[in-house]
């Protein structure tokens, strides 16, 4: 797997977006939502495994802590996720992905306890002078509430830090970082496709840092 592009452009995963390319990486990620009387604690462990450059596959499972208007508190695991990845085009400014999310009902019947499916298209485009836009296009089914849903997500990059010049006669070590800033930008969003909220738009944004 590569952490840069051919011409020396970082490869940075955004917080919500699955990205386009491969890699061998473990995240512990923590969000807190409040809204509605509730109050949501979630952690989700990730591992990304790259059997190759354009075969890999993401696993991941949540736990959620959830309190109720202070009365009742609810805790579990949510559904366990499985996604093979393929690398299917590659340059030196874009990258498409296809992937397959499988989501089984390992969660409790409070967070989860669905069986889903979700076909993926991530892409990555490299804007110019360290700027690059992270994109996935989804639809989600599951079986047992017979409902599908349009995800998306758009993700603006900005890497700050040092191009080490390598060895000439060794590629791989051309254009590596000496440790990169990223800002980030991201918008995500979801619309059902069928049932009673069909057409409704949902969107939340995010402002982040990242250093790596």
């Amino acid at each position: 797997h590569r952490h840069r592009s051919e011409g020396g452009t970082p490869y940075v995963h955004s917080f919500g977006i699955e990205p386009a390319f491969t890699g061998r990486e473990l995240f512990l990620d923590y969000s807190y939502r409040e809204g509605g009387g509730i109050t949501e604690h979630e952690t989700e462990l990730e591992i990304e495994w790259a059997f190759t450059r354009r075969l890999g596959i993401i696993m991941e499972v949540p736990y959620i802590w959830e309190d109720e208007n202070n009365v009742a508190n609810n805790s579990g695991f949510g559904d366990f996720a499985i996604v093979p990845r393929a690398l299917l085009i590659e340059s030196e400014r874009f990258l498409l992905t296809a992937q397959l999310e499988l989501a089984l009902p390992t969660g409790s019947s409070h967070f989860g306890g669905e069986t889903a499916i979700a076909p993926v298209i991530a892409m990555w485009n490299d804007l110019g002078n360290w700027w690059t836009l992270n994109t996935s296009l989804a639809i989600e089914h599951g079986f047992d509430a017979d409902s599908s849903e349009l995800l998306f997500g758009f993700g603006i990059v900005k890497s700050i830090g040092e191009k080490c010049e390598g060895h000439a006669d060794h590629d791989h070590h051309v254009h590596t970082t000496a440790g990169l800033l990223n800002l980030h930008l991201e918008a995500t969003g979801s619309t059902p496709l069928n049932g009673a909220n069909q057409g409704e738009i949902h969107i939340e944004g995010l402002i982040g840092m990242s250093y790596s």
